[in-house]
Formats: C-alpha cells, structure tokens, sequence
C-alpha cells in the first residue's frame, strides 16, 4: 500500500525575497490580541519622528527560499514518518514559490497560493490548493482582481 502525507506549508513571503508591508502592520488580522498594544506603539513612534513611516516602501527579508523550505517539510515527512510527501507550499496572494519548484525541483508540487479576501473590515487567508497549471495564472489574476474590487468597494 503506497502511504502519502500531504502538508501544506505557508511561506508568508514573496519568492523574490522580499515582502511588501504595503500597510501599517498593526492592520494585519493575524496579531489578534496584541493588536491594540502594536498600534498603539506604531502610532507614538510615528508622532515622535520627524520622518513619517511609509510601509508601502516598507518590506522584510524571509528566513527560508522556498527550495530549503520545500527540502524541509519533504525530508521531516519522508524520514521522521516514512511516508512518501506531497508539500504544497503557499505565500500571500502569488504562485511564484510553487511555480518555481515545479519548473526546478519536483514538477509534481501543487500550485497554490494563500489568498488574502478582505471581509467585514478584516481579511481572511484562504488556502487554494492544487491549481490546474495551464490556468493557474489567470486563475490568480481573476482572484486579485475581486480582492481590488471589494477593497475598493469597501
């Protein structure tokens, strides 16, 4: 009997090393609870500063590329558990990682992106998994272009 274990690993990172705040972090859903204490920090260091912050042009540098990231997940399932892996690695909103280690490690990874949907005055991240290569592009277009949609919307 032939025993797979899927994992799905986020990034959290854009591929080409950086990622955009675009945003004061404090915004971000994910800090939950210590939201209010961020905000509240960023908002002092910005009446302090002469200098007003621009996190559009603000980006941080990711610990891992998505090849030792991949290597990581794969080799923790095959030799911890002896189960052959199938990893799917996700980053915010972009296929590039996946793309990527399609085109230069294993052309069996899945293509799939982590896709940010604002709602309600948040954003949920939603896992979509395993995208159809030849529709995988216009696929992410389609889902930026509703996510721009209902952000400007409101």
């Amino acid at each position: 009997m032939d025993r797979t274990l899927a994992r799905r690993h986020g990034l959290r990172f854009h591929f080409t090393g950086t990622q955009p705040l675009q945003r004061k972090p404090a915004a971000d859903s994910a800090i939950g609870a210590k939201r209010p204490m961020l905000h509240e920090a960023l908002e002092k260091q910005c009446r302090k500063s002469r200098i007003p912050v621009d996190f559009s042009r603000a980006y941080w540098t990711p610990p891992l590329s998505p090849k030792l990231a991949y290597e990581t997940e794969r080799d923790q399932i095959e030799n911890t558990l002896g189960l052959r892996a199938m990893v799917s690695l996700t980053d915010h909103d972009n296929i590039e990682a996946p793309v990527w280690l399609r085109s230069r490690c294993d052309s069996n990874t899945p293509i799939s992106l982590e896709w940010s949907v604002p709602f309600a005055g948040t954003i949920f991240h939603l896992g979509v998994h395993n995208l159809p290569s030849g529709q995988a592009q216009a696929t992410v277009q389609d889902l930026a272009a509703y996510t721009q949609n209902r952000m400007m919307c409101g």
